[in-house]
């Protein structure tokens, strides 16, 4: 069973201290109160585009927020999604000595997909016919995984390297008997353009196929691909063949955080 990839929602605002008349350091922060989830962007969520956005604003007297200004989104659309539901969110004021205040706060918003949205995806994707065959088992029942022995690296889409951006996407595909990555499609991504580059080399690759008492078997598999921008201290492709979701994308992260650590290192 796969387990849900997410990106969250962090219900409680960051109190930006420092802030200008009316907006005064608190001593109690606002504490939500109503907070209806964003609308995922239809045109992201068909792509399985996952995200975050930080805003910056106001959480008034009367708990209501205001002046909420976008300070980054992974996609424009999610800016706009966050904006239009954080403008209805409700507080409990925070309170300076013992009255309500007014103070600056930023909140950052994540967009996922549920466990219920994936499968309605999975439902309507075309799915590649498979001839008859050994039946699919899960990576974790075989006796011997899959192990990869042709991998071709994709290239950092253009669109990242011009905007210096990281990228990652989950694909899932079945190995067959013979070795072949088939039905081959994503699972979650943060960029379209990660999907299409991974789709079309994985296509190429080459496994020893995973094994079941003796017989080679199909298995499905998940791999995270993390693109770094080009020129970066640590550019190039980590491949993490056969990681389970959640797993996967905490890797991915750990990857980024690391190649970013050690780009600042070597710029000192």
């Amino acid at each position: 069973m796969r387990r849900l990839i997410c990106l969250w929602l962090l219900i409680l605002p960051m109190v930006l201290l420092g802030g200008e008349a009316p907006v005064v350091r608190p001593d109690t922060p606002p504490q939500p109160k109503i907070q209806p989830p964003p609308d995922y962007p239809k045109a992201l969520k068909e792509q399985r585009i996952v995200g975050s956005v930080d805003l910056r604003g106001v959480i008034d007297e009367q708990g209501d927020v205001k002046d909420l200004v976008v300070d980054r989104a992974s996609r424009e659309e999610f800016g706009h999604a966050a904006i239009a539901a954080v403008a209805q969110w409700k507080y409990l004021p925070a309170t300076k000595a013992g009255r309500p205040c007014a103070v600056k706060v930023g909140i950052p918003v994540g967009f996922s997909l549920t466990a219920d949205d994936l499968a309605e995806l999975d439902a309507r994707r075309t799915k590649e016919f498979l001839p008859p065959g050994p039946p699919v088992y899960p990576v974790e029942e075989l006796d011997e995984w899959p192990e990869l022995k042709k991998e071709i690296r994709p290239d950092t889409p253009k669109s990242l390297k011009q905007e210096r951006r990281f990228g990652q996407v989950v694909m899932v595909f079945i190995v067959d008997e013979r070795g072949m990555p088939r039905d081959i499609h994503p699972l979650i991504t943060t960029h379209a353009e990660c999907t299409q580059a991974a789709a079309a080399v994985i296509e190429k690759w080459r496994f020893t196929p995973g094994s079941k008492a003796g017989q080679a078997v199909r298995t499905e598999l998940e791999v995270t691909l993390v693109f770094f921008p080009e020129n970066h201290a640590a550019s190039g492709l980590r491949v993490r063949p056969g990681v389970r979701s959640g797993e996967g994308f905490a890797l991915a992260e750990a990857v980024v955080k690391g190649a970013a650590e050690a780009a600042a290192a070597a710029a000192a």
